[in-house]
């Protein structure tokens, strides 16, 4: 599967947060959106087919999780990393990744305690840590040849 990194795609006017709600968020139109996590790449062919395969049934409704699709996450986990993990051990979440680490800290973690976190990271993955009312220690990364190590 390739993707080309290179090739720019305009996203102005397609309803995009990153593209289109700076006016409403900052008051201006013109800005680089650095403040967000979203890239302008297009999807390889491989996700698109599978999208458009979906997309011959006229019916969405609420889906399921096939054994297909668990299996392909343990597949992946053992490929990439050699792990092998149940599938009982897997935690869904709704579409955000600072909704699933919220629940993974209030899951992991009890009222009171202390999360160590690197920065710098993500704000909001910051942020999420006193929401669950749990104490911050920030473990600074280290810069060395232009990457970032713990």
């Amino acid at each position: 599967m390739s993707c080309d990194f290179d090739r720019e795609i305009d996203r102005r006017d397609t309803d995009s947060y990153k593209w289109d709600a700076n006016d409403r968020l900052f008051g201006k139109h013109d800005l680089l959106p650095f403040w967000v996590a979203d890239m302008d790449f297009a999807a390889p062919d491989a996700v698109l087919d599978g999208i458009r395969n979906r997309l011959d049934h006229p019916v969405f409704g609420y889906g399921i999780r096939s054994e297909d699709y668990l299996q392909s996450i343990q597949d992946w986990l053992r490929e990439r990393h050699q792990w092998e993990v149940p599938t009982e051990w897997f935690m869904f979440c709704p579409p955000s990744s600072i909704v699933g680490m919220y629940g993974v800290v209030s899951i992991m973690t009890q009222p009171g305690q202390t999360i160590a976190a690197p920065v710098p990271t993500y704000g909001p993955l910051l942020g999420l840590i006193a929401k669950n009312d749990r104490h911050l220690i920030r473990n600074p990364l280290r810069e060395e040849g232009g990457r970032f190590t713990l």
